[in-house]
């Protein structure tokens, strides 16, 4: 089993951010699923992060990960439709929001 490299700008302390998009993941492969999870990182306090595929908003909690050197980073997991209408599969251009909270519900950040 191999994970892809953690983006870069989680190296470095600073404000929250969202590096990326998240990566969908399907394993085991699944014909019958409709949905797939998507797997994405953070950087500073975001205590959750909503992501929009195909119309369809999914929320999820932010859990933190141990680092070091007083960085504050963490991971989160939604599962959303793996294909819309018309549609056989997708790409990283069908997640059209990914926006991060804080605990109280206030926006810190989003993917540009």
């Amino acid at each position: 089993m191999f994970c892809d490299p953690a983006p870069s700008a989680l190296d470095a302390s600073g404000p929250a951010l969202l590096p990326a998009k998240p990566v969908p993941y399907v394993a085991p492969l699944d014909p019958q699923q409709r949905k797939t999870i998507l797997v994405g990182t953070v950087r500073g306090d975001v205590a959750t992060v909503s992501v929009t595929m195909f119309g369809e908003t999914a929320t999820a909690a932010v859990h933190q990960l141990p680092v070091s050197a007083g960085r504050q980073v963490g991971a989160y997991a939604v599962w959303l439709p793996r294909s819309g209408p018309g549609r056989s599969g997708m790409d990283l251009s069908d997640v059209t929001a990914v926006i991060g909270y804080d605990a109280a519900g206030n926006v810190l950040t989003q993917v540009d």
